[in-house]
């Protein structure tokens, strides 16, 4: 799987920045895991040709300067944060089609929630404790 970020410099249908690429890459992976798939590999980890190879060129989560993008933060605190984790099913907030709520056990105890809404921002009590 992957997301271009090539913007304005492609197709519409491929242009997307590097927030909703970080976006998309930590639902994939939460879906993924609600699913029972076991392995989901990322295309890819550079930039390719200084991004001039649409659309994919610009798909990486580092840039080609070897600086990281949204989706590498993403890619580090979502691995930091599930780590041996197993999901565990939705939570009490999760509505199909409006809001996810997915929840993970850890290996040594306790829980991760992964919350998003699907259109807008919502500000949320969940419950944490």
């Amino acid at each position: 799987m992957g997301w271009s970020t090539c913007g304005g410099a492609c197709d519409p249908a491929f242009a997307w920045d590097e927030d909703a690429q970080a976006n998309f890459m930590v639902r994939t992976f939460v879906l993924a895991a609600a699913a029972g798939i076991q392995h989901v590999s990322y295309f890819q980890l550079e930039d390719k040709f200084d991004g001039k190879q649409q659309p994919w060129g610009p798909a990486a989560i580092i840039n080609d300067n070897l600086t990281p993008k949204a989706a590498y933060y993403a890619y580090r605190t979502m691995a930091t944060e599930l780590r041996d984790a197993r999901y565990a099913g939705t939570g009490p907030l999760h509505q199909p089609g409006v809001f996810a709520d997915h929840r993970f056990n850890l290996a040594g105890g306790g829980s991760v929630r992964v919350l998003w809404k699907l259109d807008g921002r919502q500000t949320v009590n969940a419950g944490i404790g």
